[in-house]
């Protein structure tokens, strides 16, 4: 999921730099979830919805997740259930899952988390 450039037909990276970009993206993300939601609320959390928000933040930044004036309040008030469902009506939500494969796509995978707090079965394997 890192951004590494256009031409990748011969591009190459070792495991420890891929480990070393992920580890990068990862706290950038975890930085821009406690910047939105307040580092006490974000830890907090259950797994689920810590995943939920990490993949939303890693996949849209903090710019961009702050434009979603519906699903951010409702995180913030924990409606779980109109998080989901405002999440999955976004263009991010079409934009993961252009094939609309209800109930597999990651748009739904993040809804789930938000809902149910818990990790999608997927992520379990």
């Amino acid at each position: 999921g890192h951004l590494i450039g256009g031409n990748l037909e011969n591009f190459r990276i070792t495991d420890r730099i891929s480990k070393l970009l992920f580890r990068k993206d990862l706290l950038e993300a975890l930085d821009d979830a406690h910047f939105i939601f307040g580092k006490e609320f974000f830890e907090g959390l259950a797994v689920g919805r810590k995943a939920a928000i990490l993949t939303l933040c890693f996949g849209l930044g903090r710019a961009k997740l702050l434009t979603f004036h519906h699903t951010v309040p409702a995180i913030k008030n924990e409606d779980w259930e109109a998080a989901s469902n405002y999440i999955l009506s976004t263009k991010w939500a079409v934009d993961v899952d252009p094939k609309k494969r209800h109930g597999i796509g990651r748009d739904d995978r993040v809804a789930y988390m938000l809902r149910t707090g818990l990790l999608h079965p997927e992520y379990l394997n």
